[in-house]
C-alpha cells in the first residue's frame, strides 16, 4: 500500500521524537523527567494546532489525548514548555520525508511525461507589531505607524501533479519574489533528487 505524504511526514517526524529528541531541546536537561504530558505531546500538540485561541486549543487537545477531566499541567506551564521546542524538528521531518518520496523506492511520484511539474508561488502577509518581528523583518520603528504591522513576503514551490509544498521561505518583505523563487527551486533540487522517468508518450 503506497503511503500518502502526510503519513511519510508522521512516520519521519516520530523517528527524531523518538531517537533524536535531545536536538530539539533548546534547554539541557528538560523533558527529560517522567511527565504526564511527555515531548511527543508538546510536538503533536503544535503540529496539530487548528488557527484558533490558545485557550481553545490548549482544551481541545487535553481532551483528545487525556479525556474530558484530566488536565495534566497548567496552560500556562504548557505555553511556557513548548517554548523549549526547536521548530527546527518539523523541518526536518518533511526534509527526510520528502527525500524518501523522491527516492522512488517506497512512492511513485505522478509526473506529466516524465517531467515533474512544480510550481512557485509568492505572497505577502503581516506580522505581528513587536520588537522581535521588526528586527527579524529588518523594519525601522519609524517606518511603520503604531496601528501598522511589518509585512513578510512568502514564496512556495509545490508539487503540482501531487499536490504537496516541497520548499518555502518567509523573508522580509523588500527582497523580491524572482529572488525567492530562485531560492525555492535551489533548495529543492538541493534537498531531492529530481529524476525524469523512461516513460514514453
Amino acid at each position: 500500500m503506497c503511503l500518502s505524504m502526510y503519513e511519510f511526514y508522521l512516520s519521519d517526524l516520530e523517528k527524531l521524537i523518538n531517537y533524536e529528541k535531545e536536538n530539539y531541546v533548546l534547554v539541557e536537561n528538560k523533558f527529560s523527567r517522567h511527565r504526564k504530558m511527555v515531548f511527543k505531546d508538546f510536538v503533536y500538540y503544535i503540529l496539530l494546532n487548528k488557527g484558533k485561541s490558545s485557550v481553545l486549543e490548549i482544551d481541545e487537545y487535553f481532551k483528545e489525548r487525556f479525556g474530558d477531566d484530566v488536565i495534566p499541567i497548567s496552560k500556562q506551564d504548557l505555553s511556557q514548555q513548548r517554548l523549549l521546542l526547536n521548530p527546527l524538528i518539523f523541518k526536518d521531518a518533511d526534509k527526510n520525508a520528502l527525500k524518501e518520496i523522491y527516492s522512488g523506492n517506497q512512492w511513485e511520484v505522478e509526473k506529466f511525461k516524465g517531467y515533474h511539474v512544480l510550481n512557485v508561488d509568492g505572497s505577502q502577509l503581516d506580522n505581528p507589531n513587536t520588537p522581535t518581528t521588526r528586527e527579524e523583518f529588518e523594519v525601522e520603528l519609524r517606518a511603520l505607524k503604531e496601528t501598522e504591522s511589518p509585512k513578510a513576503r512568502v514564496s512556495v514551490i509545490s508539487n503540482a501533479k501531487n499536490e504537496f509544498i516541497i520548499d518555502s521561505i518567509i523573508s522580509p518583505s523588500h527582497i523580491g519574489e524572482n529572488s525567492l523563487a530562485f531560492q525555492n527551486i535551489e533548495n529543492a533540487s538541493k534537498n531531492n533528487k529530481f529524476r525524469k522517468s523512461n516513460s514514453s508518450f
